[in-house]
């Protein structure tokens, strides 16, 4: 499957076509350390949609979605200039260049918060850490010119409403006055599956004060079927949302069968999975034409 060309491939493209954040149940679990990403398992992450800036080692869908786990975001290199002056410290961070055939799906799977153009340092956006998420993120505190800047074009620029959230969430979490009102900005993408216009912007303090307060979903796992308003947020986000907030993740149902990669215990394992007795079919089509079965 990794070897596969899906531009060469018509049924691995019609497969990899239908393939999703919702289909592949994408979403939060418990562990010690906070919320992480859990999914179904699936053959289809396999295949490759990209390779490092450095080294060209070949990433897959499978390699997305453990980075977006472990680190809350993925770099993705627009062409082959490298920005060393902004060029992550942690190795895990490297660049990707991502094909234009594969950008879609990339976008389908992870959601495209936590894809990072660069020119862009990821450090400026809250992370996935092992420790405390506000104490190991004090550099999201910024002063007043940059908050400012951001607080302007924060209702079109989803990076910048990325940005406010953390300094907000840090400040918080450290016991530091809010000085700048950002918790009554709307910042945070709300959606309801129970309304006309299903997602938009609310305020933290708005957030806080629903009864019950909405869950947590990562980026793109949003669909009708939910059964209560939900937060769209980033790992790094939730991670602070959860540890600051109180928000609580919303627990979604996995279809029977499935194969579940389980939340990694944080020690470098592997991650253990859970084989139901069948797997769900990678693609189910009809071969022939209802009306052309009397003919034959």
């Amino acid at each position: 499957m990794s070897r596969a060309r899906p531009w060469e491939t018509p049924l691995l493209r019609s497969s990899l076509d239908q393939l999703g954040a919702v289909s592949l149940e994408l979403g939060y679990r418990s562990t010690e350390l906070g919320p992480r990403l859990g999914w179904r398992d699936t053959a289809l992450l396999d295949v490759f949609i990209g390779k490092t800036v450095v080294g060209e080692e070949p990433r897959s869908l499978r390699d997305a979605l453990r980075l977006l786990r472990d680190r809350g975001m993925i770099v993705v290199a627009r062409d082959d200039r490298q920005f060393p002056g902004l060029r992550s410290e942690d190795p895990r961070l490297e660049p990707w260049q991502v094909p234009s055939w594969a950008r879609p799906l990339l976008e389908r799977v992870v959601g495209r918060m936590a894809l990072l153009d660069m020119p862009a340092v990821p450090e400026a956006y809250p992370l996935v850490k092992d420790g405390d998420p506000c104490d190991a993120q004090r550099h999201l505190i910024r002063n007043r010119v940059d908050v400012s800047a951001d607080a302007e074009r924060a209702r079109t620029d989803p990076l910048a409403r990325l940005r406010l959230l953390g300094q907000l969430l840090v400040v918080r979490g450290l016991g530091q006055p809010d000085n700048f009102a950002l918790e009554r900005l709307p910042l945070l993408e709300r959606y309801d599956p129970r309304a006309m216009s299903t997602t938009r912007l609310v305020s933290l303090s708005a957030a806080a004060a629903e009864v019950p307060p909405p869950r947590l979903v990562p980026v793109g796992a949003v669909h009708r079927g939910l059964p209560r308003p939900v937060l769209e947020v980033t790992p790094g986000l939730a991670a602070l949302l959860s540890a600051v907030a109180g928000f609580e993740i919303e627990t979604g149902r996995h279809q029977p069968g499935a194969t579940i990669i389980e939340d990694h215990d944080l020690r470098g394992d592997a991650p253990v999975r859970r084989r139901a007795q069948t797997l769900p079919p990678l693609l189910a089509k009809p071969v022939v034409h209802p009306l052309l079965v009397g003919r034959l």
